[in-house]
């Protein structure tokens, strides 16, 4: 935030819910120069949390680089994206596979601070782009991150799964006909 705030310093940090980091948390943000550009909610019941999207211009989703950050997709990002808001997020294998740079949504370096700071300066810039980057990543979900679509993607896997299993000993499927 203090990075961010230098070039704007309107910028505030809504942290909405809480969990075991929360003191933690608080501590840092009680330490920088401009404390009140962090808001904190602590925890809102899911209901509430479709609201607290529509306040917010740009949702980041700082993951630091590690082994899980690269094997596990989040879902976070994808509910931003379909509720039509901005994402910034760091490039980590997850967060790859749901945006694309630039176009639905945007990147940067992981365990960065400045990195963050500069690409959510250049969104908060680009306001004229905003209304296209959010009908392109809301497109992106609905078309290539529902259910159906997931299900229709797997059946395959399944189906070859199965027909691996037909050959007997561990692992032996057996359908039939009701």
């Amino acid at each position: 935030m203090p990075i961010l705030r230098r070039s704007h310093p309107d910028a505030r940090l809504l942290l909405v819910g809480a969990g075991p980091m929360d003191d933690s948390w608080r501590a840092v943000a009680a330490k920088l120069p401009e404390p009140e550009a962090v808001i904190f909610t602590g925890r809102v019941p899911h209901a509430a949390v479709e609201q607290y999207y529509s306040l917010v211009d740009v949702l980041a989703y700082p993951r630091k680089s590690q082994r899980l950050t690269d094997l596990v997709t989040p879902l976070k990002p994808l509910e931003a994206m379909a509720q039509r808001r901005l994402v910034a997020a760091s490039s980590v294998g997850g967060h790859r596979e749901l945006i694309t740079d630039g176009d639905t949504g945007t990147l940067f370096a992981p365990d960065d601070p400045a990195a963050c700071a500069g690409v959510l300066a250049r969104l908060l810039d680009a306001r004229g782009g905003w209304e296209a980057m959010k009908d392109r990543a809301a497109a992106h979900v609905r078309n290539r991150h529902d259910w159906a679509t997931n299900a229709r993607d797997y059946l395959s896997v399944y189906y070859l799964l199965l027909a691996r299993g037909q050959g007997g000993g561990a692992g032996r499927v057996v359908a039939t006909a009701g």
